[in-house]
């Protein structure tokens, strides 16, 4: 910087002249350096991600440990021994950034977060029911001096409990069995929302009911699965449990909830981590075998921690162990054992209960209702009172009815309340376990269901724009050049949500009823598939499926469903993707709904429209596109629909693409895809009885041969 003599540029410029100028440079400059502060503020906060597949001693030097809390040889991170009146704390020793200020708000946000870790605890009596519990806490400080034992969890005390300044969030797992104290209902193990106290603002209890129909409670001497995720879009938390002795891993979660409560708490920097705490009279030993977050990745989540990919857990399946320990026994042996051993035979035991439940059979596996952990199993009283006893039909059919509800908590429901089953509850096993074991944006989501005596019903989200057949009624008048982009995403949506259900699942399932009644819409026209009545689970390693009876509708059922009612199909090439050809014509008009709904009609055009390729051979586009004249997108979308179709009807299953394949397709160009072959139907059609195992509304039939 350099300065010219006051003279000479008074000399050269009026003083006027020479203040105004100095103004706007200094206007300029203070105006650089806002925009210079904005910019930097407008950048995301970087991501925090890592992941623990059991630990090791040299974990010292990224994990912060204080109190009873230490990293032991054998890959464990205990966080209490089981001393009384003790506090451990274990941290990520890298502050985390949350706070996000790049959007256009007026205030930041906080980012979107996902932990996923497992932990196994052990009681130090057998008769005391263990205690007192651990958190896992988003913290301003790598560490709680001062906190409490007991009810305080090591994360707070009795003076700063409930105080603002704390800044503290917390997840509370609540590990005393059986305790009941003078000013709170709870009982047993339970898991809580902690905002700046040890009083939860939201509280669950930990239950779930065996395959012998024996309601246990509580976490003892069982490595648990924690999955917790934060959506900083819709300030949603949500928390999945996921026990190593239960067959079926959950995909619902057991606590999902919105939490503005959050960005009052967040600040720029966080250290994410666990406290722990002993009462005065009961304690337990609490150990996590591995441990992974990721924070500012919308749509990500932390990695998954499988059980048997954790080195303790490998270690010890090598070693080997003796089937006839049992959970019982080790607790009676608990108070004489040394800490150091505790963790090992507890998973021994652990992993002796885990194979011998593998025994089970997969049916009996499925029809076990109330192993479905997370999900909510409502009593009758309390599905009566959110649907304002059943005053609002949204729904009727041969399945019964749908009601419309509102949860507590403000969520709009569906109440399907299913008729007497003449199926031994197959249908209603089916829905719940299929959904149970969903999570995609185009399934529908389950809420929870109730099972009490003949009473039947399946809650769900309500979908403010009911079905595909619905809505395509209701906006019938409308020109069909108006929403063919919008059908085009809507029919995609489909294709993935039943990829998912094909691949994307631990369990493959295959729907058997893929219809426009059973696509739902959301208030975004976003589709949803749902009603799992049908649905049959497999194994993804198993090839073949056996199928004992006709399932699906007529006008989308698959051509070897009809000629081989019993045996095996192949779930690769099952009837989905031909019902999913068949809804897609449907949807562009490209099929004779007249014969469809004459099935008596002794006529192969019910499984295979064949004016359409007569139209496609002869370039007669008026009947595929219709009357409205299309814009040359608007007809390659048409066609590009039409062929995806005709593709997923051929007559022979190992013509027709997989799910997978059909995705591609539908995103994919039409100068890519080649025309479809003719297919040939040589199945002899007879007249169709309704089958008297399901219900007309559901429209499966069975054939005379």
């Amino acid at each position: 910087m350099f300065l010219l003599p006051t003279r000479s540029l008074c000399s050269c410029f009026p003083m006027s002249t020479l203040v105004a100028s100095l103004l706007f440079v200094l206007f300029h400059f203070l105006s650089f350096s806002v925009q210079a502060q904005s910019g930097e503020s407008e950048t995301p906060p970087p991501t925090t991600e890592f992941i623990f597949k059991g630990f090791r001693e040299n974990n010292n030097s990224e994990i912060q440990t204080e109190g009873a809390a230490a990293i032991k040889p054998d890959g464990l991170l205990r966080l209490t021994d089981g001393n009384l009146s003790v506090t451990g704390t274990a941290f990520y020793r890298k502050p985390v950034r949350l706070l996000d200020h790049s959007s256009n708000l007026n205030h930041s946000k906080v980012c979107s977060f996902s932990t996923s870790f497992v932990f196994t605890l052990v009681p130090s009596s057998s008769t005391n029911g263990g205690g007192f519990g651990f958190t896992f806490t988003l913290s301003p400080t790598p560490n709680r001096p001062g906190a409490g034992s007991g009810q305080y969890f090591g994360l707070l005390n009795e003076t700063n409990d409930g105080n603002p300044t704390n800044h503290v969030f917390a997840v509370e797992f609540d590990t005393i069995q059986g305790f009941k104290d003078g000013t709170h209902a709870t009982t047993g193990n339970h898991i809580g929302l902690n905002f700046n106290s040890v009083t939860s603002d939201v509280q669950v209890p930990v239950a779930y009911t065996t395959e012998d129909e024996v309601k246990e409670e509580g976490f003892q001497l069982e490595p648990i699965i924690i999955r917790l995720d934060y959506n900083g879009q819709n300030q949603v938390l949500s928390l999945i449990v996921s026990f190593a002795k239960l067959p079926i891993a959950p995909s619902t979660p057991f606590i999902s909830h919105v939490v503005p409560k959050l960005s009052e708490i967040v600040q720029e920097e966080m250290y994410v981590g666990f406290t722990a705490a002993t009462g005065k009279d009961r304690s337990s030993a609490h150990y996590l075998m591995g441990w992974s977050f990721r924070s500012c990745r919308d749509g990500l989540t932390a990695d998954s921690l499988v059980l048997q990919e954790l080195p303790l857990w490998q270690q010890l399946k090598n070693k080997g162990y003796k089937n006839h320990l049992r959970f019982p026994q080790l607790i009676s042996d608990f108070s004489l054992i040394p800490y150091s051993q505790v963790s090992t035979l507890v998973v021994l035991g652990v992993v002796a209960f885990f194979i011998r439940k593998r025994k089970t059979s997969n049916a009996q596996r499925r029809k076990n209702l109330k192993a479905l952990t997370p999900l909510k199993h409502y009593h009758y009283n309390e599905v009566k009172r959110f649907t304002n006893s059943f005053a609002c039909v949204v729904g009727k059919g041969g399945f019964g009815t749908v009601y419309k509800g509102n949860l507590p908590d403000g969520r709009k429901v569906a109440v399907k309340v299913l008729k007497d089953s003449k199926r031994n509850g197959e249908d209603f096993i089916n829905e719940v376990a299929s959904m149970s074991q969903t999570s995609h944006v185009n399934i529908v989501s389950l809420i929870g269901f109730c099972y009490e005596g003949s009473k039947r019903m399946i809650v769900y989200e309500f979908l403010e724009n009911g079905s595909l057949d619905q809505f395509i009624s209701t906006n019938a008048a409308s020109s069909i050049a108006e929403w063919r982009r919008t059908l085009y995403e809507i029919l995609l949506g489909v294709a993935r949500g039943l990829e998912y259900l094909h691949y994307g699942c631990k369990t493959r399932i295959v729907h058997f009823d893929i219809k426009p009644q059973n696509v739902l819409l959301d208030c975004n026209l976003c589709p949803k598939v749902s009603d799992f009545g049908l649905a049959k689970l497999c194994e993804k390693k198993e090839s073949i499926m056996s199928l004992l009876d006709t399932r699906g509708t007529i006008g989308y059922i698959a051509p070897e469903m009809i000629s081989r009612v019993y045996g095996g199909v192949s779930h690769k090439t099952l009837t989905d993707v031909y019902s999913y050809g068949m809804l897609v014509l449907e949807m562009i008009g490209a099929t004779n709904k007249d014969t469809v709904e004459n099935p008596t009609s002794n006529t192969s055009s019910i499984y295979f429209p064949d004016w359409i390729y007569n139209d496609l051979e002869n370039e007669q586009q008026s009947r595929l596109y219709g009357d409205d004249d299309l814009t040359k997108e608007e007809e390659e979308i048409t066609k590009k629909m039409i062929f995806v179709a005709l593709w997923c009807i051929q007559s022979y299953p190992s013509n027709r693409p997989c799910m997978k394949r059909v995705v591609e397709m539908m995103e994919g160009s039409l100068d890519a895809l080649e025309v479809p072959p003719r297919p040939v139907f040589q199945v002899p059609i007879t007249p169709l009885q309704e089958s008297s195992t399901l219900s007309r509304d559901i429209s499966v039939y069975s054939f005379s041969r």
